[in-house]
């Protein structure tokens, strides 16, 4: 802030002053008032201290309130901000020709010239006129300039966005928003500025004085805010122009703390040039915050400054709308929040992944329907205080289409305090029907009306409106002026393009609103001295034998001193068949019914204080009167009736002057009620009592401060009654509903804070009730819920007081209501001076809440109790006068609410514990591990509890050590214990908080953990994750053998929290006998009797063996061990325990169960430790008797993870620049790069294959004519041969092959031809035999069929003329080092097959390998096989493809299409598969931690059959391979780690890397 006038104003001495300026007063103002008259003015601070300056004069009165005029301010700002050492006559330059030479403000006015604080009047060039004005008023606009110059403050960015009557436009919208941002001004109102209006001499007194030490406006708000598109942001669509308030896109922001949006930058984006007229709006739902803006053509975006949006620990959405304006051409149109920068607050951190988008919206030029909006007719001037008084009335047009009306928002302005209007209301005019309502305007001073229903103005039609609003209580003269500010305030949805309809608002845009004849709805408050409002109560209820009962509220103000006297009220009673009902009781002697009737004072705190008039009873009322007319002399009587038939179901209606009188003083107001206190009688249930005050020429009297009387008509508003709205008579209840169990319906002995049953409690809407005393009765069986109770406490064996000793009361949040109460033996339990009160007409929860007690589960079945009230006498309240409710008020409980000897509605049954399962989650993966990588994540397992919480304390995890479920007998327990170097758990305390506990594998494979704290919330689950660090090949890591981590139950321990009981493995035990395991406390998923195996013999055949009878008692025993290389079984083995020699099969429900804690193996004897955990059979054993098990992961928790450990794993991507979208046919066409990353711990290799060049008959049938053939079609790469007279079965070729042994899979590539019967002999892929011998002249050995799988072509029959490609054929497992020979042999009969009249076979780029690259393409049925790319496959060769690391080949391959349905026939699917070759290749590595790109190379011309047009799409793809319970589904990558050969990348999201698809 510039404040060299500030410092200059504090240099200032007023004491300096000239007696010039002594004398001259700030022109006194001419008028005479009292001294002092701006005493109590809400400015006199200000105005005193500008007194102690010296800056305005203090001998004359201030008159405050009227218009200050220029040369006033000059005076003002001159000695106020430079002092008057800095009034100079030297400036005095005679320019302006309005100032007289010895006016008193000649001097003042030339030095505000002078320092540029006014300026002088110019024409339309710019040149001064020679005239200041100095008589003329100052409006609020100029005088905000004059402070802000005179005190120099700085602008800010903060500007008209601020008020709503202060535009971007406005020349003076910096000097508006400068004052408000350094606290000079605050507006007429939060929205509001009215710069037109003149400044009065209070509001130039504050200005100058704030701005002497001005304040800058800060919010001290610090927090976190985020920003996210909202899930509700409208979707893109197609805007026709000149739409009207359309919704382009909503944000969510979410604050941590007090945040304030100070300002807030919208960009575009998209391509549209949005019309000229557009305009952009902020909107809150349905509440306009912000003016209209344009988005700037140059910077794309549009700011909307003073915001000042508060978010306080809450998440609130902001919508920008659009007014669409003009559309000159189409285009797209989008709204963002495009950065950080585009959002200004106090002290927030803003996290938003920004740009934050809309959806993109098109522009059309076609237009959408048009809605004008006009003034219809004149508004009758409302009275002071009048409710319902119509204040706007406009019509509405629809053109093009139908209307559908939204929204309607309208501008309230005028002199009237927006505060004083209220309670508006929508009506279609004539109709009654309210449309909608609002309490009161927004922060725009808008009244905005959101309907509910739809409302349909049909295309073409007019219809009318009224708004109607209650004044509380205004002022008189005020002004009102009702009009559609902004035509986004009006929101009219089209039928046909369902956007809000351009909107025409010419006739009621309040251009002109001067007068009743103006652009909008005007109208005058017109008001009296003495002003009546009713503030009647809504309609209610009123209590039985209540006291002061209030039917009325109204409010008293008069502007002078009054006296009121025979005021007028009117009861109107309902009255039924009920002789009771009336104003008088007929059954009572005609006694009344209402009594002490009388007017009071209402105090602050609502309570009614002094009486004004009566009391009296309504037996004093009388049958006629009113406000206009004399009231009557005649008394009611009983039945008296409005239409005087007599009969007794009219209402009654009756009449009272209170000739009391009471005063008020000037300005004066009371707040006053009009109460009665209905009689003692349950009959007037339901009767209605309706009370007005009558009001008109007659009634009441009035008299001024000199007892002079006065004129209704003239000075009272209204001059009409005043109703009050109608009243209920009820008497005082309580009303018991429910019951509902908020806990569990089953829970477990020892169950702490049980909530038994909630019941609903509700005070009728006469009288709040407070419940005293309350006693309940219990329903109980100790057989479960067997439908026999016993209500007196005791069922057979035990006292229900036994299953539950004490409760206590609470309320739904779990407040004590009252202590806890033991039972009686009979089953009740007595509260006493609850003293809980319930309010009138609200419900509330009353819950029981006791301790279960660890007796509670009293025999072998469950127990079950229920808690209910007996009876209503059981229940003691009173109302609030004190009086005790009857048994008859005391609802719900009709003869016994939940007690029942049979069926209680509700009940808790009482369990002996809760249950608890060990499960897999569905949501594990089996992957490939890194040797050495630390906390890899191995399995996961989830508990389950029900009916209680649990902590489980200990618990083992069992290391597979096996492959298969057969149990291979050459693997000991622990074999894979050294994949890893430490195992762990993470788990969740009771506390919420995640701990971490770690183990080893010892002994058996297996790991245990002490000390843990698992918590098992009751009725939920809880995952726990285990983890492990693996070991490092070289010291002793097996790689491609398994970490595989199964819960195992011989270290198990978990205590439930309700009933404490210790769960160990023996709670697995098949308690009931079902032979089922899933029933039982303890529960692993997928074990079952069938899961156990005998796979291996563990018997005993000398002598019996004795275990334990005793569930969770260790035994050791000799188990015969019948196979000397028999492998012992892990820690943590379940054992089945047969009873029978020969028993192959367990069952729970006759056998014995052990858990394996210590296997020591013998040579023929095994010594076995092992607890009891289901007790069937007692612990004797017989020699010869079956001994099953079952093993953790293989027969239970079968879903656990069977993770594969290697050195490395290679990672595979696209490359970047890898090619896609469309493309052009070539001879060298580079297809697919992706990249191949190894890795940090070992390198990555694809060794070289072997291609088997040297072809030998096999046989003395088989004629081989050539190791090489040349003639086109004959050859793949032209390493093969041709082999003709194939005519014998089993006839081979053999291939030299040293070293076979070296590798694991062959593929070749062969082609036949029929010549004798062409293309009707098919040679089949099933005659079609690999194998391996010594020599190449003996029979084939070890043989290996083909299988349809092996060839792309998955058909049996290979066609005649093309080429198939066989691959992935597994050698046999049995080829030898001596077996130097590669057999490929022909079964079958001759038949069969090709016949010996010069059939041929040609075979060729037969292939020994491990490792391979696979490529998968995928295509629009248009991939060819031939050379050529035609249709055509007929003696053709497949086309060559290179990969490329750099511009080096690395392996070679063949293209074969995937089908072979004909041979003209193209195809969807095609593969390559590459291999280094040995002798021309060399092995392909990717180095530890490094990565190389490949290119798949090709002439694609040959693999394509094109079409005429660009539409032939081709997918290139490497498929990842998958393993599902340790079985590997192969992918295409193949690689070698220097340990195993591993065909999958581990676990992946998708199946396979695809690269971009091809457009040829």
């Amino acid at each position: 802030m510039d404040i060299s006038f500030v410092l200059r104003r504090a240099k200032k001495s007023i004491a300096g002053f000239t007696i010039l300026a002594l004398l001259t007063t700030f022109v006194s103002f001419a008028g005479v008032a009292l001294a002092g008259d701006y005493d109590g003015h809400w400015a006199e601070d200000d105005i005193t201290d500008l007194m102690d300056q010296g800056v305005v004069d203090t001998t004359e009165d201030f008159r405050p309130d009227e218009s200050v005029i220029r040369a006033e301010v000059a005076k003002m700002v001159v000695l106020a901000y430079l002092g008057e050492d800095a009034v100079l006559s030297e400036y005095n330059d005679g320019s302006m020709t309005d100032i007289a030479d010895d006016a008193w403000y000649v001097d003042y006015m030339y030095t505000a010239v002078h320092f540029g604080i006014m300026s002088g009047d110019t024409d339309a060039d710019g040149d001064s006129t020679g005239t200041i004005r100095p008589a003329d008023n100052v409006n609020r606009a100029e005088f905000a300039k004059m402070v802000v110059e005179a005190a120099g403050l700085t602008s800010t960015e903060l500007g008209s966005d601020q008020f709503n009557d202060v535009f971007s436009s406005d020349w003076f919208d910096g000097y508006v928003g400068t004052a408000y941002h350094w606290s000079v001004v605050n507006g007429k109102s939060s929205s509001t500025y009215a710069p037109a209006d003149n400044a009065t001499r209070a509001e130039a007194s504050a200005m100058v004085v704030r701005g002497q030490d001005p304040q800058e406006r800060t919010v001290d708000l610090d927090g976190d805010l985020e920003i996210e598109v909202s899930k509700d942001t409208p979707e893109g669509e197609t805007l026709p122009a000149g739409a009207t308030s359309v919704e382009l896109a909503s944000w969510d922001f979410t604050a941590d703390d007090e945040v304030e949006v100070n300002a807030l930058t919208l960009s575009q984006f998209g391509v549209a040039s949005l019309p000229t007229d557009h305009q952009i709006y902020l909107y809150e739902g349905a509440e306009r915050l912000t003016n209209g803006k344009s988005i700037n053509t140059t910077t794309n975006s549009v700011t909307f400054s003073s915001l000042d949006w508060e978010i306080d620990d809450e998440t609130r959405t902001l919508t920008a709308r659009m007014d669409v304006g003009t559309v000159a051409s189409t285009g797209e149109i989008g709204i963002e929040i495009e950065s950080m920068d585009s959002v200004t607050t106090t002290a927030a951190d803003v996290d938003a992944d920004f740009p934050l988008q809309g959806e993109k919206f098109d522009l059309s030029t076609t237009s959408a329907g048009t809605v004008t909006i006009a003034k219809n007719g004149t508004i009758t001037n409302p009275k002071i205080g009048e409710d319902g008084s119509v204040v706007a009335k406009f019509k509405l047009t629809t053109s093009g289409e139908a209307g559908i009306v939204e929204e309607v928002g309208l501008y309230l302005t005028g002199s009237v305090a927006t505060d004083d209007v209220e309670g508006w209301e929508l009506y279609v005019a004539g109709d009654d029907t309210m449309l909608a309502s609002v309490d009161n305007v927004d922060g725009n001073d808008v009244v905005r009306f959101v309907l509910e229903d739809d409302y349909t103005i049909e295309k073409g039609s007019t219809r009318s409106f009224e708004v109607k609003a209650d004044y509380n209580p205004g002022r008189t003269d005020d002004t009102v002026k009702i009009y559609l500010d902004e035509s986004t305030d009006l929101r009219v949805r089209g039928d046909k393009y369902n956007f809000g309809m351009s909107v025409t608002r010419t006739g009621y845009d309040g251009d002109s609103c001067t007068t009743s004849s103006g652009d909008c709805s005007f109208s005058t408050l017109e008001g009296g001295d003495i002003t009546m409002t009713s503030n009647a109560p809504v309609a209610g209820d009123i209590a039985v034998n209540g006291d002061d009962e209030v039917l009325m509220l109204f409010d008293v103000v008069s502007v002078a001193e009054v006296t009121f006297k025979d005021l007028v009220v009117s009861l109107l009673a309902s009255e039924s068949s009920d002789t009771d009902e009336g104003l008088l009781n007929d059954s009572d002697s005609d006694s009344a019914n209402f009594t002490d009737v009388k007017i009071s004072v209402v105090n602050e705190d609502g309570s009614l204080g002094e009486t004004l008039m009566g009391p009296v009873d309504v037996d004093a009322f009388v049958t006629t009167g009113g406000g206009a007319t004399t009231i009557g002399t005649t008394a009611i009587t009983e039945m008296t009736t409005t239409d005087g038939d007599g009969g007794d179901t009219d209402d009654d209606l009756a009449y009272y002057r209170f000739t009391d009188e009471f005063s008020l003083t000037d300005g004066e107001e009371l707040s006053l009620a009009l109460s009665v206190d209905p009689k003692n009688d349950a009959d007037l249930d339901d009767m209605t009592l309706d009370a007005n005050l009558e009001i008109g020429s007659t009634y009441p009297t009035l008299r001024d401060g000199n007892n002079k009387a006065l004129t209704n008509s003239s000075v009272l508003v209204p001059a009409t009654d005043l109703s009050a709205n109608q009243m209920t008579v009820k008497s005082p209840s309580l009303t018991f509903g429910g019951p509902v169990v908020v806990n569990s319906d089953t829970v477990v002995k020892g169950t702490d804070n049980q909530r038994f049953a909630c019941f609903s409690v509700k005070a009728g809407t006469a009288s709040d009730i407070e419940l005293d005393d309350l006693t309940l009765t219990t329903s109980y069986s100790e057989d479960g819920d067997d439908g026999s109770f016993a209500i007196d406490g005791s069922d057979a064996t035990y006292n229900a007081n036994v299953v539950v000793g004490a409760v206590w009361l609470e309320d739904s949040e779990g407040a004590e209501l009252v202590g806890s109460k033991g039972l009686a033996d009979a089953g009740t339990v007595a509260f006493t001076d609850i003293n809980k009160t319930y309010e009138a007409g609200v419900t509330e929860t009353l819950c029981v809440v006791g301790n279960v007690s660890t007796n509670g589960y009293t025999g072998s079945n469950n127990d079950s109790i229920a808690f209910g009230i007996n009876a209503a006498t059981d229940v003691s309240a009173t109302d609030e006068e004190g009086n005790t409710l009857a048994a008859a008020s005391v609802l719900g409980i009709s003869s016994a609410l939940n007690v029942s000897a049979t069926a209680p509605t509700v009940l808790i049954t009482i369990s002996n514990g809760g249950t608890l399962t060990a499960s897999v989650p569905d949501s594990t993966d089996e992957n490939i591990i890194v040797a050495g990588t630390e906390m890899v994540e191995i399995s996961k397992f989830d508990f389950d509890a029900t009916d209680e919480d649990f902590i489980i304390e200990k618990l083992a995890l069992l290391n597979r050590y096996d492959s298969n479920d057969t149990h291979d007998t050459t693997l000991v327990p622990g074999g894979y214990d050294d994949n890893t170097t430490a195992v762990y758990i993470e788990y969740t305390d009771e506390d919420g908080a995640t701990q971490l506990a770690s183990s080893v594998l010892s002994g058996k494979s297996n790991a245990t953990f002490e000390s843990l704290s698992i918590f098992v919330p009751k009725d939920d689950d809880t995952t726990i994750t285990v983890y492990a660090d693996t070991q490092t090949v070289p010291l002793g890591a097996d790689a491609g053998t398994f970490v595989d981590l199964n819960l195992a139950m011989n270290n198990f321990r978990a205590i439930a929290q309700g009933s404490q009981t210790a769960y160990e493995a023996e709670k697995m035990d098949d308690s009931d006998a079902d032979g089922e395991w899933s029933d039982e406390l303890l529960v692993l998923t997928d074990l079952d009797d069938a899961d156990f195996v005998n796979t291996v013999t563990y018997t005993n055949d000398a002598t019996d063996l004795v275990g334990t009878a005793t569930l969770g008692a260790s035994s050791s025993f000799t188990i015969d061990n019948n196979t000397a290389d028999q492998a012992d079984l892990p820690v943590g083995a379940f054992l089945c325990m047969t009873g029978a020699g020969g028993d192959t099969s367990c069952d729970s429900s006759t056998d014995d169960i052990y858990v394996v804690t210590a296997w020591v193996d013998g040579s023929t004897e095994d010594t076995v430790t092992a607890i009891l955990i289901n007790n069937s059979l007692g612990g004797t054993y017989e020699a010869l008797d079956e001994v099953l098990y079952a093993i953790p992961g293989m027969h239970s928790l079968t879903g656990s993870n069977q993770h594969v450990i290697y050195e490395s794993k290679p990672t595979i991507s696209v490359n970047a620049g890898s090619p896609s979208g469309a493309q052009t046919v070539s001879s060298s066409d580079d297809i697919f790069k992706f990249d191949v990353e190894a890795d940090e711990e070992e390198s990555v290799k694809f060794r070289v294959a072997k291609e088997l060049t040297t072809c030998l008959a096999g046989n003395s049938t088989l004629t081989l004519t050539s190791a090489t053939v040349t003639a086109a079609g004959e050859q793949v790469d032209g390493s093969g041969c041709e082999v003709t007279a194939l005519a014998a079965a089993d006839d081979f070729v053999a291939y030299s092959a040293p070293l076979l042994e070296d590798y694991a899979y062959a593929s070749f590539w062969l082609r036949f031809e029929d010549s004798a019967a062409p293309d009707t002999v098919s040679l089949l892929a099933s005659e079609i035999e690999i194998g391996c011998n010594t020599d190449n002249t003996g029979a084939v050995e070890h043989v290996q069929a083909l299988a349809t799988t092996n060839l792309v072509h998955a058909t049996d029959a290979l066609l005649e003329s093309n080429w198939h490609f066989a691959y992935d054929i597994a050698m046999p497992s049995d080829c030898t080092t001596t077996d130097e020979f590669f057999n490929i042999q022909f079964a079958g009969a001759d038949d069969a097959g090709p016949d010996a009249a010069g059939d041929d076979v040609f075979i060729d780029r037969v292939m020994l390998y491990n490792n391979r690259i696979g490529i998968d393409f995928e295509s629009d049925a248009d991939l060819d096989a031939s050379t050529d790319g035609d249709s055509d496959h007929e003696d053709e060769v497949p086309t060559v493809a290179y990969l490329k690391e750099g511009g080096a080949t690395v392996a070679t391959g063949y293209f074969t299409p995937g089908a072979n349905t004909a041979a003209v026939t193209d195809t969807s699917t095609g593969i390559i598969h590459f291999y280094p070759v040995s002798g021309t290749d060399s092995e392909i590595e990717i180095g530890n931690g490094e990565s190389k790109t490949f290119t798949v190379n090709l002439n694609s011309s040959t693999i394509l059959d094109e079409d005429t047009s660009a539409d032939d799409n081709v997918t290139v793809s490497i498929d990842y391979g998958s393993s599902s319970a340790g079985s590997v589904t192969a992918g295409d990558i193949w690689w070698y780690d220097t340990n195993a050969n591993v065909q999958w990348l581990g676990f992946q999201e998708d199946t396979k890397l695809s690269g971009g698809t091809l457009i040829y």
